[in-house]
Protein backbone atom coordinates (compact mmCIF):
# COMPACT_ATOMS: atom_id res chain seq x y z
CA UNK A 1 0.00 0.00 0.00
CA UNK A 2 1.14 3.44 -0.49
CA UNK A 3 1.22 5.31 2.71
CA UNK A 4 1.15 8.82 0.87
CA UNK A 5 -2.25 7.57 -0.50
CA UNK A 6 -3.77 4.69 0.68
CA UNK A 7 -3.79 3.27 -2.82
CA UNK A 8 -3.13 -0.49 -3.36
CA UNK A 9 0.11 -0.93 -5.26
CA UNK A 10 2.33 -4.44 -6.39
CA UNK A 11 5.89 -4.41 -5.28
CA UNK A 12 8.73 -7.03 -7.18
CA UNK A 13 11.96 -7.54 -5.24
CA UNK A 14 14.87 -7.54 -6.72
CA UNK A 15 18.03 -8.60 -5.43
CA UNK A 16 19.76 -10.58 -8.55
CA UNK A 17 22.71 -7.53 -9.49
CA UNK A 18 22.59 -8.41 -12.92
CA UNK A 19 18.48 -6.77 -12.60
CA UNK A 20 19.66 -4.39 -10.61
CA UNK A 21 22.68 -3.13 -13.15
CA UNK A 22 19.73 -2.90 -15.80
CA UNK A 23 16.98 -0.84 -13.72
CA UNK A 24 18.44 2.05 -15.40
CA UNK A 25 17.27 1.16 -18.83
CA UNK A 26 14.57 -0.59 -17.90
CA UNK A 27 12.79 2.43 -16.07
CA UNK A 28 12.46 4.41 -18.86
CA UNK A 29 10.96 1.58 -20.77
CA UNK A 30 8.04 1.21 -18.32
CA UNK A 31 7.54 5.03 -17.45
CA UNK A 32 6.67 5.32 -21.80
CA UNK A 33 4.24 2.68 -21.50
CA UNK A 34 0.72 3.85 -21.08
CA UNK A 35 -2.28 1.80 -21.98
CA UNK A 36 -5.23 0.19 -20.05
CA UNK A 37 -4.05 -3.32 -21.15
CA UNK A 38 -0.71 -2.47 -20.00
CA UNK A 39 -0.21 -3.15 -16.01
CA UNK A 40 1.48 0.94 -14.86
CA UNK A 41 4.41 1.06 -13.76
CA UNK A 42 4.47 3.15 -10.57
CA UNK A 43 7.93 4.04 -9.28
CA UNK A 44 11.44 2.65 -8.18
CA UNK A 45 13.55 2.83 -5.27
CA UNK A 46 17.25 0.88 -4.16
CA UNK A 47 17.53 -0.06 -0.55
CA UNK A 48 20.96 -1.50 -0.09
CA UNK A 49 21.22 -4.33 -2.83
CA UNK A 50 17.85 -4.45 -2.98
CA UNK A 51 15.55 -2.68 -5.73
CA UNK A 52 11.65 -2.56 -5.40
CA UNK A 53 10.07 -2.01 -8.64
CA UNK A 54 6.48 -0.60 -7.76
CA UNK A 55 3.43 -1.43 -9.82
CA UNK A 56 -0.73 -0.92 -10.08
CA UNK A 57 -2.33 -3.34 -8.07
CA UNK A 58 -4.66 -5.73 -10.36
CA UNK A 59 -7.35 -7.24 -8.14
CA UNK A 60 -8.49 -9.90 -9.91
CA UNK A 61 -5.53 -12.09 -10.18
CA UNK A 62 -3.62 -13.82 -13.12
CA UNK A 63 -5.04 -16.39 -15.55
CA UNK A 64 -2.97 -19.20 -14.50
CA UNK A 65 -4.33 -18.43 -10.91
CA UNK A 66 -8.01 -18.46 -12.38
CA UNK A 67 -6.45 -21.49 -14.35
CA UNK A 68 -5.32 -23.68 -11.27
CA UNK A 69 -7.79 -22.37 -8.85
CA UNK A 70 -11.05 -23.64 -11.41
CA UNK A 71 -9.79 -24.85 -14.46
CA UNK A 72 -10.76 -24.57 -18.17
CA UNK A 73 -12.00 -21.41 -19.30
CA UNK A 74 -15.22 -20.74 -21.45
CA UNK A 75 -14.67 -19.91 -25.42
CA UNK A 76 -16.42 -16.92 -24.97
CA UNK A 77 -13.91 -15.52 -21.69
CA UNK A 78 -11.44 -16.96 -24.13
CA UNK A 79 -11.80 -14.77 -26.69
CA UNK A 80 -12.43 -11.83 -24.40
CA UNK A 81 -8.70 -12.05 -22.42
CA UNK A 82 -7.29 -12.95 -26.16
CA UNK A 83 -8.41 -10.29 -27.57
CA UNK A 84 -7.20 -7.89 -24.95
CA UNK A 85 -3.80 -9.21 -24.45
CA UNK A 86 -3.67 -8.48 -28.55
CA UNK A 87 -4.62 -4.70 -27.72
CA UNK A 88 -1.71 -4.40 -25.62
CA UNK A 89 0.79 -6.55 -27.77
CA UNK A 90 -0.25 -4.63 -30.69
CA UNK A 91 0.85 -1.08 -28.53
CA UNK A 92 4.12 -2.79 -27.35
CA UNK A 93 4.87 -4.13 -31.00
CA UNK A 94 3.69 -0.87 -32.49
CA UNK A 95 6.73 0.67 -30.28
CA UNK A 96 8.94 -2.44 -31.72
CA UNK A 97 8.93 -3.62 -28.41
CA UNK A 98 8.47 -7.06 -27.16
CA UNK A 99 7.57 -8.83 -23.66
CA UNK A 100 9.58 -11.40 -24.26
CA UNK A 101 7.96 -13.62 -21.18
CA UNK A 102 4.40 -14.08 -22.39
CA UNK A 103 2.51 -16.98 -20.24
CA UNK A 104 -0.91 -16.75 -18.50
CA UNK A 105 0.79 -15.55 -15.42
CA UNK A 106 1.54 -12.27 -17.04
CA UNK A 107 -1.74 -12.17 -17.97
CA UNK A 108 -3.93 -10.46 -15.13
CA UNK A 109 -7.59 -10.01 -14.93
CA UNK A 110 -8.72 -7.01 -13.19
CA UNK A 111 -12.31 -6.29 -11.25
CA UNK A 112 -13.86 -4.19 -14.17
CA UNK A 113 -13.02 -6.90 -17.05
CA UNK A 114 -9.96 -5.18 -18.49
CA UNK A 115 -6.99 -7.81 -18.80
CA UNK A 116 -3.62 -6.55 -18.47
CA UNK A 117 -0.06 -7.71 -19.55
CA UNK A 118 2.11 -7.66 -16.73
CA UNK A 119 5.42 -6.74 -17.91
CA UNK A 120 8.24 -9.00 -16.33
CA UNK A 121 11.65 -7.48 -14.71
CA UNK A 122 13.94 -8.93 -17.97
CA UNK A 123 16.89 -7.08 -18.93
CA UNK A 124 16.53 -4.10 -20.89
CA UNK A 125 17.82 -5.57 -24.26
CA UNK A 126 15.31 -8.09 -23.99
CA UNK A 127 12.03 -5.51 -24.38
CA UNK A 128 13.71 -4.38 -27.93
CA UNK A 129 14.83 -7.63 -30.19
CA UNK A 130 13.27 -7.27 -33.66
CA UNK A 131 10.97 -9.37 -35.63
CA UNK A 132 11.79 -12.51 -34.60
CA UNK A 133 11.50 -11.72 -30.83
CA UNK A 134 8.07 -9.90 -30.98
CA UNK A 135 6.60 -12.66 -32.92
CA UNK A 136 7.68 -14.80 -30.28
CA UNK A 137 4.98 -12.93 -28.14
CA UNK A 138 2.14 -14.21 -30.91
CA UNK A 139 3.62 -17.72 -30.41
CA UNK A 140 3.18 -17.60 -26.64
CA UNK A 141 -0.20 -16.09 -26.80
CA UNK A 142 -1.37 -19.05 -28.88
CA UNK A 143 -0.06 -21.12 -26.29
CA UNK A 144 -1.70 -19.55 -23.77
CA UNK A 145 -4.74 -20.38 -25.53
CA UNK A 146 -4.18 -23.68 -25.61
CA UNK A 147 -3.88 -23.99 -21.69
CA UNK A 148 -7.21 -21.36 -21.58
CA UNK A 149 -9.11 -23.87 -23.26
CA UNK A 150 -7.10 -27.18 -21.53
CA UNK A 151 -7.50 -25.77 -18.01
CA UNK A 152 -4.21 -26.78 -16.89
CA UNK A 153 -0.70 -25.28 -17.61
CA UNK A 154 1.15 -27.11 -19.68
CA UNK A 155 4.95 -28.40 -20.22
CA UNK A 156 7.49 -25.03 -21.42
CA UNK A 157 7.99 -27.40 -24.59
CA UNK A 158 5.46 -25.62 -26.44
CA UNK A 159 5.78 -22.45 -25.04
CA UNK A 160 8.88 -21.02 -27.37
CA UNK A 161 8.69 -21.51 -31.14
CA UNK A 162 9.31 -25.04 -32.70
CA UNK A 163 10.60 -26.15 -36.10
CA UNK A 164 7.08 -27.30 -36.67
CA UNK A 165 3.70 -26.12 -35.29
CA UNK A 166 2.61 -27.81 -32.25
CA UNK A 167 -0.61 -30.24 -32.12
CA UNK A 168 -3.49 -28.55 -30.68
CA UNK A 169 -4.37 -31.52 -27.32
CA UNK A 170 -7.28 -34.02 -27.47
CA UNK A 171 -9.25 -32.01 -25.04
CA UNK A 172 -8.65 -29.22 -26.49
CA UNK A 173 -9.27 -30.09 -29.73
CA UNK A 174 -13.03 -31.71 -28.16
CA UNK A 175 -14.42 -28.14 -26.90
CA UNK A 176 -12.70 -25.59 -29.39
CA UNK A 177 -14.40 -23.96 -32.05
CA UNK A 178 -13.22 -24.10 -35.59
CA UNK A 179 -12.53 -20.40 -35.04
CA UNK A 180 -9.95 -20.96 -32.08
CA UNK A 181 -8.44 -23.91 -33.75
CA UNK A 182 -7.45 -21.47 -36.45
CA UNK A 183 -6.48 -18.66 -34.52
CA UNK A 184 -4.36 -20.86 -32.84
CA UNK A 185 -3.06 -22.56 -35.90
CA UNK A 186 -2.52 -18.81 -36.99
CA UNK A 187 -0.41 -18.25 -33.84
CA UNK A 188 1.74 -21.61 -34.61
CA UNK A 189 2.73 -20.42 -37.86
CA UNK A 190 6.63 -21.72 -37.70
CA UNK A 191 7.83 -18.64 -39.97
CA UNK A 192 8.19 -15.59 -37.66
CA UNK A 193 8.39 -13.56 -40.82
CA UNK A 194 5.16 -15.28 -41.95
CA UNK A 195 3.33 -15.06 -38.00
CA UNK A 196 0.54 -12.64 -38.23
CA UNK A 197 0.83 -9.49 -36.37
CA UNK A 198 -0.93 -8.80 -33.03
CA UNK A 199 -3.06 -5.94 -35.43
CA UNK A 200 -3.48 -8.90 -37.62
CA UNK A 201 -5.02 -11.44 -35.26
CA UNK A 202 -7.26 -8.44 -33.45
CA UNK A 203 -9.23 -9.10 -37.46
CA UNK A 204 -9.42 -12.99 -37.09
CA UNK A 205 -12.77 -13.80 -36.40
CA UNK A 206 -12.04 -15.39 -33.17
CA UNK A 207 -11.09 -12.07 -31.79
CA UNK A 208 -14.77 -10.57 -32.37
CA UNK A 209 -16.78 -11.09 -29.26
CA UNK A 210 -20.63 -11.97 -29.61
CA UNK A 211 -22.63 -8.08 -29.26
CA UNK A 212 -24.25 -9.74 -26.24
CA UNK A 213 -21.35 -10.97 -24.24
CA UNK A 214 -20.78 -9.52 -21.19
CA UNK A 215 -17.91 -10.41 -18.52
CA UNK A 216 -19.61 -9.64 -15.55
CA UNK A 217 -22.14 -12.45 -16.88
CA UNK A 218 -20.17 -15.26 -17.20
CA UNK A 219 -18.69 -18.22 -14.55
CA UNK A 220 -15.10 -16.53 -14.58
CA UNK A 221 -16.28 -12.76 -13.06
CA UNK A 222 -17.08 -14.38 -9.37
CA UNK A 223 -14.33 -16.87 -9.18
CA UNK A 224 -11.75 -13.47 -9.70
CA UNK A 225 -10.56 -12.85 -6.25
Amino acid sequence: MNVGTGELITSKRVEEPWILSQAGELIPVFKDLHHENIVSYLGYELNGSIGWFFFEYIPGGTVAECLRKYGRLSEPVIRHIVKQTLFGLAYLHERSLCHGDLTADSIMLDSDSVCKIDMSLLSASQYSLGISMISDDIWRLGFTAVEMFSGRQLGDFMRRPLAKAPPIPKDVSAVISPEGASFIHDCFTVDPLDRPSAKDLLSHPFSHLDKNFNFFDTETFPQMR
